[in-house]
């Protein structure tokens, strides 16, 4: 990203939906520097939406389903999959996967998820990922992130808005 912003790329929006804590805060990391060394504003965040609903208990409000410890291929993001690209989705398989959760507490924590779960790649649910569900996510933080996009566009600092630090150090507490 440092070879945009130094051939004159100044402005860019690093999307993903990958909630995995070391990854959002070292893509935070990437570009707060890439913004003081080179005048630029790259921003990223999208994670932050997600996580603060199932951070604080209101996945299950939102979305009719709440299970603690949902955290990399599991229901959500089965439900995400099947709902953009089912036909990757090996639905027998995934069917038959046991319960493998994680709670959210526990992952603030961690620096790597290769040590949790069954070993199969997978943390959470999986086996009750409804495309419906997925349609859901897709409306509700692709709307959230877009309100962001432009606010960023209209040259508002909307930093504080997409860093996930404060949902991190609320979790560390509890």
């Amino acid at each position: 990203m440092s070879a945009y912003a130094g051939n004159g790329l100044t402005q860019a929006v690093l999307v993903s939906s990958h909630i995995d804590p070391p990854f959002i805060e070292t893509t935070q990391r990437v570009c707060t520097a890439i913004n003081q060394e080179f005048g630029a504003r790259y921003i990223n965040g999208y994670e932050r939406f997600p996580l603060q609903d199932v951070a604080s208990g209101q996945a299950e409000q939102l979305f009719g389903y709440g299970k603690p410890g949902d955290v990399h291929a599991g229901l959500m993001e089965t439900s995400n999959i099947l709902y953009i690209r089912p036909e990757l989705v090996k639905i027998q398989m995934t069917a038959s996967l046991e319960d493998a959760p994680l709670s959210f507490e526990s992952m603030a924590q961690l620096r790597s998820l290769r040590d949790f779960g069954t070993g199969l790649g997978y943390v959470g649910y999986p086996a009750d990922a409804k495309a419906h569900y997925g349609e859901m996510w897709f409306e509700r933080y692709a709307t959230m992130f877009a309100d962001v996009v432009r606010a960023y566009c209209r040259g508002e600092d909307v930093w504080d808005r997409l860093s996930i630090t404060p949902i991190l150090e609320q979790l560390q507490r509890q």
